[in-house]
């Protein structure tokens, strides 16, 4: 345990990194005295240590503050914080991380609604057919229209099908 912890405070990105996926596949109830102590460095790290760590800590779903902590994080300062969020969000199906995720879809950023959209998708969020259909008729870029596309037929909502044959018929 104490070199996990050592790892995870270190410097070395891929030491960091190594222990962070190594904690992940730990036993749930030791996750959970893990995720204490990121959590304790959580508020005085900096972007790399933020970005790492959000994984392990959205795989904590038997800590509320592990899982708020991952829910804040959408709304970082760090667009490549907020992208990781997103990517983290994939695995967790609760509401509150459904509602994040569809309100990270106006993201200033193109990468961060890229991840969004692709988080949205892999999840099959049905409450996010709506959400990604508007996206789709305001986005102009074709990397997000694509991506749009896929999350919507991946969702596999029936909803979404004359959106998505409007779209195949455009070319």
């Amino acid at each position: 345990r104490l070199l996990l912890e050592e790892g995870v405070a270190s410097e070395y990105t891929e030491l960091r990194r190594h222990a962070f996926r190594t904690m992940a596949g730990i036993a749930p109830d030791l996750r959970h005295d893990a995720a204490k102590t990121v959590l304790a460095r959580w508020k005085t790290a900096d972007e790399g240590f933020r970005i790492d760590a959000l994984p392990f800590l959205s795989q904590v779903t038997q800590d509320p503050l592990a899982q708020e902590t991952v829910l804040q994080a959408t709304q970082d300062s760090s667009h490549d914080v907020r992208k990781a969020a997103a990517a983290a969000l994939k695995t967790v199906s609760t509401p509150a991380a459904s509602l994040a995720l569809i309100a990270m879809l106006d993201d200033p950023h193109k990468e961060v609604r890229l991840a969004v959209v692709d988080a949205l998708g892999v999840a099959r969020r049905y409450e996010a057919v709506e959400p990604l259909s508007l996206l789709l008729t305001r986005e102009a870029d074709s990397d997000m229209i694509e991506k749009g596309i896929d999350a919507l037929g991946t969702v596999g909502d029936p909803k979404a099908l004359p959106l998505l044959l409007e779209f195949l018929q455009k070319g």
